[in-house]
Parts: structure tokens; C-alpha cells; sequence
């Protein structure tokens, strides 16, 4: 964190960081901005909401499924839906991605339908209002293994599923669960510790206004872009939380920790709590950045919140943390094989011991070890920076290796549409069965990324003319309602030899742009072959 000692009014004064107004500042900017605030890129989200991880998580929970289907995990499992619950949803993309994997493993296993429910939730009535109007949702909701809810992680409270009517909550019938917490316990209350000495210190945070900034509204959405952290160590002693789990781990800090600052994340440990007294057993998965290891806890850079874009940020989580409070509650932690502190994928499991998550175990390893997540987009952002014209299988490979994921398509849509018109049969087989699955894994976050517009282009380049009308009507519907999309339905409608459907195309397309040059001239050519044609 940033911190400064010369005098300066405060808009906040030091305090307990879980108390600190930054979370509550941080909140109003999420519910003011809904899902826009991934649509405008103010929040990072690309690592964390792609179709590679989503088969990545969908493998975990089925490893997680089978063991509840073998009994190994008890009997409460063997026949009834696995109810996944993703904490904090944000654009929606993640949900969609691993509902529609997992929706086709399980009916390829022959799973009674519907095998699983996945709930979407957020504390903001906002976004779950766009979730529920996006049509992209409405097979899966159809399907019955999706479902929306209401739920804060700050503070945790009985949910409602908003289709089924089910409440889930402690003390009510105690049922298998999954969690999916994704950039989730980075954004949700922290307290800060430092020990020195054997003695433990609380870190208290006080917010003041930036130098040659003046002093936010306080009621201002975006108020956090003009602030800063000033830090102030105030010495404490345990029992610190009046929990005896929480405190056995903050006296395992204390003794093995010296010379150490760290965060404590309060609200993952009372979520995971939460749900372990209504779930049995009980899975997280967890995407997030963080320190796994003792090691990494006492090397990394102590308490500090990392600012974005705007008025949002984030923190690195104490995973370590979380690890020991399973273990002390008896239960197992996954963690993924790479030593990667920016991006990392952990399994806490509650619940249940090692030796009966035999097929969760195994499906973690296979899904985390070799490329994982971090790895994989390293990749990818290496070669969107150096390689800049591929051959179409070379495209067609990077895209099947995603998983067919809509960014990586758009990185390689200029060289499908320059050169699918080129090569042999076989390929533009091949790169038409990757158009449509990218089709299917497409969510709509925002028309600056039109995915069936360009994969339209795609199919036009191949000229496959009805394949790409479909695409170009359905980015209509989806991407906008401009002159350029009526101009290519016109050219498909054309090439097919249906010339009044191109010229009402073009007239459209002039309609909504009387300027657009190309559909003028394509209506122009066409009219004058037509009076050619009556003489």
C-alpha cells in the first residue's frame, strides 16, 4: 500500500481494514456500473472468463459428481442435481461457459438430466436483472441447470433460487455443493496483520485524497480513483476473532511468522464457513491471484490493495489461510502444480477426506497440471504480440486449443477471413465446424466484440453465402442493427441470386446510414441490371 505521514485531511480515518470504507466504495461502483464494468474493461477478467478454464472447471465438477454418484462421499449425493453456486458472477461469461460444458459431459455419460443446477448470484440487483433478459441464458435456464439468486458475500445470508423457489441456508436439509469463487475472495473484505517479534499487529487503513485531487463526494461512485492508503500498525492480541478455528491459525502466524505482513481474508473464511453448514460435502473452486505457500506468504509484498481502472481493486488472497482452516475443520486442499502467484486455481474440499474424492482428485490433476490456466494465457499473449500471420490450420489448432474460446477467435478472424477463401476443402470444413462451436461458447458482453458479424465474414470469405446470412442475422439481433450488417446480408442475398431480398437489404442499410457508399452502389448495380433485364 501506499503511505504517506505528513498532515492531510482524511476522508476516511485509519481503522480495522475489514471495516474500512473502500469495500463499500468499492461496491457502489459495481452496483452503479452493473456488467458495464466489464463490457468497458474497467475490471481485468480475460484470465478468469474463458472457454479454456470453463472445460477446466467443468472437468473438476465432474470428478466431483462421479465421487457423489459412487457414494463415496455419502449418500446424500448418489441422486439428486449437484447444486454449484458461483459467488459473484460478474459479466456472466464463466456461468454460461462451464453450465454448457458440463451440460454436454453429463448428457454423454448418461447422467439423469438434470444432473446439476448452477446458480448465478450477485449481491446487485443489476446484474442479476441482465442475466436473467440475456438470450444467450434462456436454453440452459430451459434445460433446468441454471438458476439465479441474490447472494452478498460480505454478508452471508440465506439465498433464494429465483426459478426453483429452493432456499439454501444453515440448518435446513444438508446437501452436496460446489462453489465457484473466480476473481471473488480478491475483491471481498480483508483484515491486515503484521508480526513482529512474536507479537501480532493489526494494520489499520485510513483513505485520503490523492495529491492535487480534491476531496471525493462521498456518495460519488467512482470515489475511490481519487483516494489513497495510509497505513497505521496498532499492536493486538488474540483471541482476535472469537473463533476458535480463525484464531488457531492467526497463533500459527504468530509463532512461525516473524518479520511477516499478510493479509487475512475474513469474508472468504466466513463464506467457506457459511456453506459448510449447509453443504455436506462441500467444494470451492477457487481462480484467483494468491499465496499458497508458507514460502510465497512470507516473501510476497504484505498487505496492499492493487487499484484498476476506475474506482475497483483488488487484493492478493492469503489462500494459505484458507488451507489451514480446512485442514483444522478436516478437510483437503488441491492446489495447481505451477508457482504461478498472479493467477492460480485451488480446491478446498470440506467434508471429506482424500481417499474418498478419489475422481475430484484425479480430475484436478489432469485438468491443472501441464498448460494450466496462467500458462495457457501466456501463451496466448505471446502470440497475439508475435505472430502475426499464421496459415488457417495453424488458427484453426490455437482455437481448438482455447476451446474455441470468442477472444482468441477475433485475435485470428482478420487471417480467416483473408485466407479461408484459399485453401482446400478439408480446411474450410475444418474451420466451419470451429465457426459454429465458437458460436456456441459465444456471450454477448459488448458490440465492440462482434463475434457473429465476424464469424459471418468468415463463412462469406468461404462462400458459404447461407451459412453466412445466419451468422449476419443473428449479429442483428445480438450486435446492433447497422448499415453494415444489412450491406452483407445484401451481399449474401446477391450471391445466392435473390436480388429483391439484396436491394430491400441495401435500402435498409441506407436507411440507417444514408451515407454508407457500398450499399449505394451494390442497390445502384443491382436496380440498373434489372432494368437491363426488363428491355
Amino acid at each position: 500500500m501506499p503511505s504517506s505521514s505528513r498532515p492531510r485531511p482524511f476522508f476516511e480515518r485509519p481503522r480495522r481494514l475489514s471495516e474500512s470504507k473502500v469495500w463499500a466504495l468499492q461496491r457502489r461502483f459495481y452496483d452503479s456500473h452493473g456488467v458495464s464494468a466489464w463490457k468497458d474493461s474497467h475490471v481485468p477478467f480475460e484470465i478468469s472468463s474463458n472457454a479454456y478454464l470453463a472445460r477446466r472447471y467443468a472437468e473438476i465438477l465432474l470428478g466431483y459428481l462421479r465421487d457423489l454418484r459412487s457414494g463415496r462421499l455419502g449418500k446424500a449425493g448418489r441422486d439428486q442435481p449437484l447444486m454449484i453456486i458461483e459467488l459473484g458472477s460478474g459479466s456472466g461469461r464463466l456461468a454460461f461457459l462451464v453450465a454448457s460444458e458440463l451440460l454436454l459431459m453429463t448428457e454423454a455419460l448418461g447422467f439423469k438430466s438434470p444432473a446439476f443446477r448452477l446458480v448465478m448470484t450477485d449481491f446487485t440487483e443489476n446484474n442479476l436483472k441482465t442475466y436473467a433478459a440475456n438470450p444467450r441464458l434462456a436454453a440452459l435456464l430451459d434445460a433446468g441447470v441454471l438458476d439465479f439468486a441474490r447472494y452478498d458475500a460480505e454478508k452471508p445470508h440465506a439465498l433464494r433460487l429465483r426459478r426453483d423457489g429452493q432456499t439454501i441456508a444453515p440448518g435446513r436439509n444438508r446437501q452436496p455443493m460446489a462453489l465457484i469463487a473466480n476473481y471473488l475472495f480478491d475483491t471481498v473484505r480483508h483484515d491486515a496483520f503484521r508480526v513482529e517479534n512474536g507479537a501480532l499487529y493489526e494494520t489499520r487503513v485510513g483513505l485520503a485524497a490523492k495529491a492535487r485531487r480534491a476531496m471525493p463526494h462521498r456518495e460519488d461512485p467512482d470515489a475511490l480513483d481519487a483516494l489513497e492508503i495510509v497505513e497505521r500498525h496498532v499492536r493486538t492480541a488474540l483471541p482476535y476473532y472469537r473463533h476458535k478455528v480463525f484464531d488457531a491459525v492467526l497463533a500459527d502466524y504468530v509463532q512461525g511468522f516473524d518479520g511477516c505482513e499478510m493479509l487475512f481474508p475474513i469474508d472468504a473464511l466466513r463464506v467457506i464457513d457459511w456453506f459448510g453448514r449447509a453443504a455436506a460435502p462441500l467444494l470451492v473452486i477457487c481462480g484467483d491471484k494468491g499465496y499458497r505457500t508458507d514460502d510465497e506468504l512470507k516473501a510476497g509484498v504484505g498487505a496492499y490493495l492493487s487499484f484498476h481502472a476506475k474506482s475497483s481493486f483488488s487484493t492478493m488472497v492469503n489462500l494459505n489461510a484458507i488451507e489451514r482452516v480446512v485442514a483444522k475443520q478436516g478437510g483437503f486442499t488441491l492446489h495447481a502444480p505451477q508457482n504461478d502467484t498472479s493467477f492460480t486455481v485451488s480446491a478446498f474440499v470440506s467434508g471429506a477426506r482424500p481417499a474418498a474424492a478419489v475422481e475430484t482428485r484425479f480430475a484436478f490433476d489432469a485438468a491443472m497440471t501441464g498448460l494450466g490456466p496462467r500458462h495457457f494465457q501466456t501463451t496466448f499473449d505471446e502470440l497475439k504480440r508475435r505472430w502475426r500471420d499464421p496459415s488457417v490450420p495453424s488458427a484453426v489448432s490455437m482455437l481448438r486449443l482455447a476451446n474455441y474460446d470468442q477472444d482468441v477467435f477475433l485475435r485470428f478472424a482478420p487471417v480467416l477471413t483473408r485466407k479461408a477463401g484459399r485453401v482446400s476443402n478439408e480446411v474450410r470444413a475444418d474451420v466451419a465446424q470451429a465457426m459454429d462451436t465458437v458460436w456456441e461458447r459465444y456471450f454477448p458482453l459488448s458490440s465492440d466484440d462482434p463475434v457473429a458479424f465476424t464469424i459471418g465474414l468468415v463463412f462469406h470469405a468461404m462462400r458459404r453465402f447461407d451459412q453466412a446470412l445466419r451468422y449476419f442475422e443473428r449479429s442483428l439481433e445480438l450486435e446492433g442493427d447497422d448499415a453494415v450488417t444489412h450491406y452483407n446480408i445484401g451481399l449474401c442475398h446477391a450471391a445466392r441470386g435473390e436480388a429483391k431480398a439484396a436491394v430491400d437489404a441495401y435500402e435498409a442499410a441506407l436507411a440507417r446510414d444514408k451515407r454508407y457508399r457500398p450499399a449505394a452502389l451494390a442497390r445502384a448495380k443491382l436496380l440498373r441490371l434489372a432494368a437491363k433485364a426488363r428491355r
